[in-house]
C-alpha cells in the first residue's frame, strides 16, 4: 500500500484501485475470499449458521461458495497478474463446495483465471496446477509425454539447452 493513501485495501480491488496499482505494480496478491467467498448455510432458518456436515462445528467446512467476484477479470484487463493467498491442505479450511478435498480448492481458483496462488503447500499447489494444465493445455500434454522429441521451445524451454 502506498504511504499516507487514503482508503482501504478493498478499495484497491476497484476498478478505479486496480488502474492506480498498475501505476507501480505488475500484479495483486489479494486474499482469496476477495476473489470468491462462501456463507453460511442457515438450515433451520434460526438466522445463524448451521452445522451442515454434522460434525458438532460450525466453520469452513460447513460454508457454500458464493458467484466469484469480477477482480481477476478487471485485473487482467489491465494486465496485472493475480495471485491470491494462502492455500492450506486442512479440511477444515474448505468450503463444503470442495468436498473435503484441497486440490479441488486450487482447481476452482485455476479455473477462475489466477496465474498464481501463494501456499503453504508447495506440493499440493504444484500437483492441482499440473493437473489443471493436463486438463486445459494440449502443448503442456505433449511436452510431458515427449511428442515433441526433445525438450524444446515447444515446450518453452530453450532449444540451446
Amino acid at each position: 500500500m502506498v504511504s499516507g493513501r487514503a482508503g482501504l485495501f478493498k478499495d484497491l480491488l476497484k476498478p478505479a484501485g486496480l488502474a492506480e496499482v498498475k501505476t507501480y505494480a505488475d500484479g495483486i496478491g489479494p486474499w482469496k475470499p476477495y476473489l470468491q467467498s462462501s456463507a453460511g448455510t442457515d438450515a433451520n432458518k434460526d438466522g445463524k449458521a448451521d452445522d451442515i456436515n454434522g460434525d458438532g462445528l460450525v466453520n469452513e467446512a460447513d460454508r457454500k461458495l458464493l458467484p466469484p467476484t469480477d477482480i481477476i477479470a478487471n485485473a487482467h484487463r489491465l494486465g496485472l497478474v493475480v495471485h491470491p493467498y494462502t492455500f492450506r491442505n486442512e479440511q477444515r479450511q474448505l468450503a463444503s463446495d470442495d468436498k473435503g478435498n484441497p486440490v479441488n480448492e486450487y482447481l476452482r481458483f485455476y479455473e477462475l483465471g489466477v496465474d498464481g496462488l501463494f501456499s503453504d503447500f508447495a506440493d499440493t499447489a504444484f500437483a492441482a496446477r499440473t493437473m489443471f494444465l493436463l486438463a486445459n493445455d494440449k502443448s503442456y500434454a505433449a511436452c510431458l509425454v515427449g511428442e515433441y522429441g526433445r525438450w524444446n521451445r515447444n515446450c518453452r524451454i530453450n532449444d540451446d539447452d
